[in-house]
């Protein structure tokens, strides 16, 4: 009986993990993929079995992009399905990953992952293929960080504020560090010396630095402490219900039903029962 119970945790873990782990490693890399397919395709010479290789990989890997932005286009144009029934939802189970985290009262809250991807892309792109004009790159990057500040300030997509207020520090913080590269990329086509703007400009810089990663570390902490005290909120909230077991509040929370333990001993009882009557 109890490894009846782990195998419906475990089922369901793998059911709902199988593809978001997946997922969540690629959508991670969609930025690098951006970046080295616009290096590859601007740079490469089709003069050789490698290089004809490389641009065949590249192709692969761009299709499975395609496919990841079309599912979470196709997300943010259902949002209305995932405020009815919950079965009306199972072809995204898998893609959780895409959405779970996100309000969808509209097709702008519900696009929050489409809008970060394409945001993401770009400027990667932007970073391959404008290199040699930093004052244009640069103009660039403040413009799509521009946009998403205004995106998350008045769509709120995100339904943890925690995460939003954190997500929007983060986007200003990053805001701050390009209009100093973008300074400095002025000055160096101006020719321009200005060494105290400079050392100005770089203990900017610096400061965002050091801002961000403690910003990035004390969110972890608070996060990680929020989430065991909702856990304890869980297991102490079932435990009032009469659920003992860590392992039936597990399948309570995870598989969505409660075990059907009393069941169980009813058709052992059964069970042994028939089985002395016939030995009688």
């Amino acid at each position: 009986k109890k490894w009846r119970k782990v195998s419906l945790i475990f089922t369901r873990l793998l059911s709902v993990v199988r593809w978001n782990l997946l997922l969540m490693g690629f959508c991670a890399s969609f930025g690098d993929i951006a970046f080295y397919s616009c290096l590859d395709l601007l740079n490469s010479k089709l003069d050789s079995v490698v290089a004809v290789f490389s641009i065949f990989i590249l192709m692969l890997v761009n299709v499975a992009v395609f496919f990841i932005m079309v599912k979470t286009l196709q997300i943010a144009l259902n949002y209305k399905l995932f405020n009815q029934a919950q079965a009306q939802i199972k072809d995204y189970e898998s893609f959780e990953f895409l959405h779970a985290d996100f309000k969808k009262n509209s097709f702008l809250q519900a696009g929050y992952m489409f809008f970060y991807l394409t945001r993401y892309s770009i400027f990667n792109i932007i970073i391959g293929a404008v290199y040699k004009a930093p004052i244009v790159q640069c103009t660039l990057m403040i413009l799509l960080t521009v946009l998403m500040i205004i995106y998350l300030a008045t769509q709120r997509p995100l339904q943890k504020t925690f995460d939003l207020v954190f997500l929007f520090i983060c986007e200003v913080i990053i805001l701050v560090v390009y209009i100093c590269v973008l300074i400095f990329s002025i000055l160096d086509a101006c020719e321009l010396e200005s060494v105290d703007t400079r050392l100005r400009l770089q203990s900017v810089i610096i400061t965002c630095n050091i801002i961000f990663g403690f910003f990035a570390l004390a969110s972890f902490l608070i996060q990680s402490i929020l989430g065991l005290i909702r856990c304890y909120k869980v297991i102490k909230g079932y435990k009032e219900k009469g659920v003992n077991s860590l392992v039936d509040i597990l399948i309570i929370i995870i598989v969505g039903e409660a075990p059907d333990v009393e069941t169980e001993t009813v058709e052992e009882t059964d069970h042994d029962n028939s089985r002395s009557l016939r030995n009688e």
